[in-house]
């Protein structure tokens, strides 16, 4: 922190612990009220902290609400920003998806062969500039290449011995006569292994 700040707090230490003192049985007196009118309802004590909250109200919660409002503002006016933008692609994916259905449909009835929807469909993608909306190459090699690039296998924890075990024989626990759990109860019966 800068020193003119620690100099202001250390200025006004006595007024920043009265205030959270303050804040702190306010807090306490609400609470109070809250486990006071579920234990002991009446008119009396309703009057009482009705009093106490509205000067809670008054002198703490609307001037804090006061002053944290250009913040809240500045985070409606965000999210509403990310929103339309996220409005935005939902729109285009929705047009999309409207062109890809009347390709469809165009094709069924004999309208435009398959080659031209392939195309079409294409550039619809590349147009909407969606990489989701292109199809995936049927082409034999490109496949190959995918498959061969495909590294997945080597996400993940890496491990010398599964999770599960070793092979059927190893890593077995000994099963002992007279130790363990419930050893005595076997003694007892007469069923020890």
């Amino acid at each position: 922190m800068d020193n003119s700040i620690q100099d202001w707090l250390w200025d006004y230490r006595d007024v920043i612990l009265l205030a959270i003192m303050l804040l702190s049985l306010c807090g306490i007196v609400v609470s109070v009220e809250y486990l006071w009118n579920a234990l002991f309802p009446s008119y009396a004590t309703r009057l009482w902290f009705g009093i106490v909250k509205d000067q809670w109200y008054r002198f703490v919660k609307n001037p804090i609400s006061r002053l944290l409002q250009p913040l809240h503002r500045m985070h409606s006016k965000w999210s509403a920003r990310r929103l339309r933008v996220q409005m935005a692609k939902w729109k285009k994916e929705y047009v999309a998806a409207i062109f890809y259905d009347g390709l469809s449909q165009a094709c069924e009835e004999g309208i435009i062969s398959k080659h031209i929807k392939r195309k079409l469909m294409k550039d619809l993608a590349d147009f909407f500039q969606m990489s989701d909306l292109v199809r995936a190459s049927r082409n034999r090699k490109a496949i190959a290449h995918r498959i061969q690039t495909n590294e997945t296998y080597k996400f993940g924890p890496v491990q010398d011995k599964p999770a599960w075990g070793g092979k059927p024989g190893e890593d077995v626990v000994p099963i002992y006569k007279h130790e363990g759990l419930g050893s005595k109860f076997l003694k007892k019966k007469g069923n020890a292994a």
